[in-house]
């Protein structure tokens, strides 16, 4: 039976990147026999990934998108879907516009874990650059403790499509190859060579401890101004990039470990289910990381 390999996030590892990969090598990737349609990614800018496939979930797709999609990868031996925000509405809607229009095909789930806490810093970042957030990183956090929950993530997965395709990576220093578009290809079973092309640039980079200064302060000064807020985001992201796979520190070690310590049995159970091993993250109580 033919593979879908659903690409489901989770944000912030990695997923911007093997989207423009996989965007980028679409023909390279058909004659490997892989498709990656180019149903359901929206035509912005900076769009890679099948977020119009997760849209067209929220009310059934009657649209037929997601039939759509199967038309046009069918005859390959294997497809690729990809969008993080699946991780964010898988269980809030139902999954059944994928197992009908892909009804032929064996659904293989694939997941990033990122250990909480770093999850939890680059997506603060993120949101404080783009998305105008003003509060401080333990409120954001208490509102964003849902995203954390990762036994409840992979049971919503294992709901939708069955646990024994479900496949769980971990972001960090257990990537094959390093890298998030390496240890993916491995993951579908795919060997990297080098016709491939990978992207030049980092992608979706965010802010220096300055920058995200800067950054809170305009939100919080023109919470009520939208063009004023547009302009100082523009200035203040083109003079604040952090490095490429910065980890963004802005937890203090006390904080770092309540956090860690909220989902410790939690990874735990994961870790033994998925791995074989008590701990999720190796480096769960991790030493001072480097700052931007």
């Amino acid at each position: 039976m033919t593979s879908l390999f659903l690409h489901v996030g989770l944000p912030k590892t990695g997923t911007t990147s093997l989207q423009r990969f996989l965007d980028d090598n679409r023909d390279a990737l058909a004659a490997r026999g892989f498709g990656y349609p180019k149903t359901g990614i929206p035509a912005a800018p900076h769009n890679w990934g099948h977020h119009g496939l997760v849209s067209a979930l929220d009310d059934g797709d009657p649209g037929g998108l997601w039939h759509a999609c199967a038309r046009e990868v069918a005859g390959s031996p294997a497809a690729v879907v990809s969008s993080e925000l699946f991780s964010r509405t898988l269980g809030a809607v139902s999954a059944g516009p994928i197992l009908d229009a892909f009804a032929q095909w064996t659904v293989v789930p694939v997941i990033y874990l990122r250990r909480q806490d770093q999850f939890l810093e680059a997506a603060y970042n993120y949101n404080v650059k783009a998305n105008g957030v003003t509060a401080d990183i333990m409120t954001f956090a208490e509102e964003f403790a849902w995203r954390l929950d990762y036994v409840r993530l992979l049971e919503e997965l294992e709901r939708a499509f069955g646990r024994s395709t479900l496949r769980v990576r971990i972001y960090g220093r257990e990537l094959v190859g390093g890298d998030t578009v390496s240890d993916f290809l491995s993951a579908i079973g795919l060997p990297f060579d080098d016709a491939l092309r990978r992207p030049q640039v980092a992608l979706n980079r965010g802010l220096t401890r300055d920058g995200m200064t800067l950054m809170l302060a305009a939100n919080r000064r023109h919470a009520d101004a939208p063009d004023a807020l547009a302009a100082a985001r523009r200035e203040i992201v083109a003079a604040n990039p952090a490095a490429a796979h910065t980890e963004h520190s802005m937890l203090s070690r006390t904080q770092r470990q309540a956090i860690l310590s909220r989902y410790k049995a939690g990874n735990a159970a994961i870790a033994a289910a998925h791995f074989g091993r008590r701990v999720l993250f190796r480096d769960e109580y991790p030493r001072a990381v480097r700052q931007a």
